[in-house]
């Protein structure tokens, strides 16, 4: 296809590496600006030339913007190419004060059960770690509201065995209330009554 060749050209043409160059405002401009006329090849095309360094542009000032709106256009399979290139980083990316809104965009746009597994897997064993983080707070909190109760079991678990270091933290608590929103089987209702009575 002619138009994946001339983008694939324009990205050898960049003056610097591809994640270096979105991390600069007239860069994300730029990139948009081309984007937003070409086909999904191109946006897989970016993807994969970007691979782990996508995480640099996610915390990035200007980079995090441009993920914000590049994430909206993506499809499911796109977005597993991208889930898979962060999975080592996701827990360092949220706990950024940038890479927080990028990768919340992110997990707006995760609609399978392959997706929760990559996001789950890849914070496992740091969930207290970003429950009392003032950035990954956030991002954990949107993991207990979209993924489903059924495949947050390690999430599950943590809590419950740090709810009194939960509930005396001011990121914390406010983790332990969307979680007790976000209950809806009957075994994980009576695991946390039992736990405050």
């Amino acid at each position: 296809m002619k138009e994946v060749k001339e983008f694939q050209k324009y990205l050898l043409s960049l003056p610097c590496q591809v994640y270096n160059y979105l991390c600069l405002q007239k860069g994300v401009k730029e990139m948009q600006k081309i984007l937003s006329s070409s086909i999904k090849e191109c946006h897989t095309i970016l993807i994969n030339k970007l691979g782990s360094s996508i995480s640099i542009v996610m915390m990035d000032l200007y980079g995090n913007y441009f993920i914000q709106d590049f994430v909206k256009s993506l499809n499911a399979n796109q977005i597993t190419i991208l889930l898979k290139n962060i999975s080592n980083s996701i827990v360092t990316i949220s706990k950024n004060q940038y890479g927080t809104y990028s990768l919340q965009a992110l997990l707006d746009k995760i609609k399978s059960s392959s997706h929760e597994k990559i996001v789950i897997d890849s914070i496992v064993g740091s969930e207290i770690e970003m429950a009392i983080d003032s950035n990954a707070t956030h991002v954990l909190q949107k993991i207990i509201m979209i993924v489903n109760e059924n495949n947050i079991t390690s999430i599950n678990e943590a809590i419950y065995n740090n709810i009194k270091k939960l509930c005396c933290d001011q990121n914390g608590i406010c983790l332990i209330k969307k979680f007790i929103t976000q209950i809806h089987l009957q075994e994980n209702l009576k695991k946390m009554i039992t736990l405050f009575s």
